[in-house]
């Protein structure tokens, strides 16, 4: 979840621990998610985070077709 332009991780053991495992690199490319000093795995992290931007970035879904309505008198 993105809260206040961060990811937001529930209270979770492994989430805590692929948080803490995370850290922010900054490039000539741009801002980008990197393994902190720990060995640790930081996968869910920066699969939650490809995912936020997915539907962040994305257009909006166009609204569904309406279908016609036959009335009787």
């Amino acid at each position: 979840m993105v809260l206040d332009h961060r990811l937001a991780v529930p209270d979770d053991p492994t989430l805590n621990a692929h948080s803490d495992a995370a850290a922010w690199r900054d490039s000539e490319r741009g801002r980008f998610l990197s393994k902190g000093r720990t060995a640790g795995k930081m996968d869910l992290i920066r699969a939650g985070s490809m995912a936020t931007w997915e539907l962040v970035s994305a257009p909006p879904p166009k609204p569904p077709a309406r279908k016609a309505e036959i009335f009787s008198f």
